[in-house]
């Protein structure tokens, strides 16, 4: 039996039909990952007791925690808890690396924005603008300046974590997940 052209691109399509359905109902498997596989015939709590534990804070913005395994392997996580806002001991530094050097270039238009969620956050969100506002447009595709990212911060109202106000931007951090009225209104 011989199949027209037609009919055999009418099989292929049912069995990509329904290879799409097989693999999207099956779409929440997918999305999980594990850190690491640890064997089935290895009871869980082995595999991840640990005998001494001992936290050494460095300063109140960074400390190790040191911890030994049951099997005598050490391991060391590090704590980065970064303040909220520049330390003042450090004003002086901050203030000069803002001064351009003698002989270096200066962009034109390079954004600049206040420091709030680590400088880290800042400067990607400061790049990413300058592109936005270049050779790569719709980096920020918001409403705010017609889609194109604003040179500072002040197009946006401050915002409160309760404590204290802090500048908006939001190629830096989204307000995804916090509650709008506190984050907003206390403006």
């Amino acid at each position: 039996m011989s199949l027209n052209t037609a009919g055999k691109y009418r099989i292929i399509f049912s069995i990509l039909v329904i290879g799409v359905v097989v693999f999207a109902s099956s779409g929440s498997n997918w999305t999980k990952s594990y850190a690491q596989a640890i064997p089935s015939d290895t009871p869980v709590s082995e595999a991840t007791a640990a005998e001494i534990q001992q936290i050494e804070v460095i300063n109140p913005y960074f400390s190790i925690e040191d911890t030994t395994l049951s099997d005598d392997t050490p391991i060391s996580g590090y704590i980065i808890n970064g303040p909220s806002a520049p330390l003042p001991e450090y004003e002086t530094q901050r203030i000069a690396s803002m001064m351009p050097l003698a002989g270096e270039g200066i962009l034109p238009n390079f954004p600049a924005y206040n420091w709030v969620f680590g400088c880290s956050a800042v400067s990607g969100a400061m790049i990413a603008a300058y592109y936005d506002r270049g050779a790569y447009p719709n980096m920020y595709t918001g409403p705010t300046n017609g889609g194109v990212m604003t040179l500072t911060d002040s197009s946006w109202p401050l915002w409160s974590d309760g404590y204290k106000q802090y500048p908006n931007n939001p190629l830096i951090a989204s307000h995804k997940g916090w509650m709008h009225n506190r984050a907003w209104d206390n403006r």
